[in-house]
This record gives structure tokens, sequence and C-alpha cells, in this order.
């Protein structure tokens, strides 16, 4: 079990736990409350772990692993895409990307995320910008403001009612 678990610096009184990523270039960790990212060296403050702080940290990771991905996706040199009719992997860059798929990743990158909300927020969905839906393939929740721009098709709310995507 981990002893240790790395929280945002900037709001003591609210602590976050830094989430691992590679979204933004040169910093491989992001504070999902206030947007404050860093590199592994010198970010953050090193916490007693509690299960408390996993759960949020838990939390964060899901409801923001759409926004990530898509900042991911603008912000990289090139990106898998699969393989080519050789078995050789297949790159693509952003500048190579459909202009439908750019401008909606763009979309998410500034709309798709909303700092200030706490966990507790998101997770009981107090927050009604933060809305859940459910894929019924597989079972990833994502918000409201993100789930139009989901990969998946067959949504459904809280309730197991089944949801149209716009």
């Amino acid at each position: 079990m981990k002893e240790k678990i790395l929280i945002c610096s900037h709001h003591p009184e609210y602590k976050v736990p830094l989430l691992w990523t590679f979204a933004f270039a040169g910093s491989e960790y992001w504070c999902p409350y206030c947007g404050t990212s860093g590199g592994m060296f010198g970010t953050g403050t090193e916490v007693n772990f509690t299960e408390a702080l996993y759960g949020r940290q838990r939390i964060y990771e899901e409801y923001s692993d759409i926004y990530l991905q898509a900042y991911g996706y603008l912000g990289c040199s090139r990106f898998l895409v699969g393989k080519d009719e050789d078995g050789c992997d297949r790159y693509l860059t952003p500048k190579e990307m459909p202009g439908q798929m750019i401008q909606e990743l763009t979309d998410i990158t500034e709309n798709g995320w909303q700092y200030g909300i706490k966990a507790t927020a998101l997770l009981k969905s107090e927050c009604t910008k933060f809305e859940e839906y459910r894929c019924v393939q597989c079972y990833k929740f994502i918000t409201c403001k993100q789930w139009k721009h989901g990969l998946c098709t067959g949504w459904v709310n809280k309730k197991d009612e089944p949801v149209n995507k716009v």
C-alpha cells in the first residue's frame, strides 16, 4: 500500500491529489481542481496516504479522462491510430486530423472541464453541469459537458433510461 500521496500546494484548505498525465507539454502532474500543472520534480506536496484522498483521486481521474485525452491529442507530436497493411504502426499528427475531429477535440478542451468543482459534487452530481451518463457497452461514466463527444453509442442516465446523443 502507498504511504504517501502527492497533493496540490495551491489550495491547502481543500486537498486534491495531483493526477499523473502526459496531456500537458513539460508537465507530468495536473490538479483537476485549480488547473496547476508541473513536472515530476518539485510539484505538489507529499502527504500521508489516506483512503479519502485516494477516493478523491479516483473520482477526478474518471471525470477528467475525456478532457485529458482531448488535450493530449491536440498537444502531442503524433499518436498511434492503428496498423497499416504491412502490420507496422500507423501514426497521425494533430495537423493531419480531419477538421471535424480537431473541432470536436477543441470544443472538449475549451468546454469539457470546469475548475473549482469538488470531487463530492462530481460524485453526487450536485452540480448540474456534471450530470452523469453511462455507456451501455463499456460502462464508462461521463458528464453532460462531455457526453456528446464520446466515442461510444447507447448512453443511459443514472436511472438506466436510454438517452440519445446530440
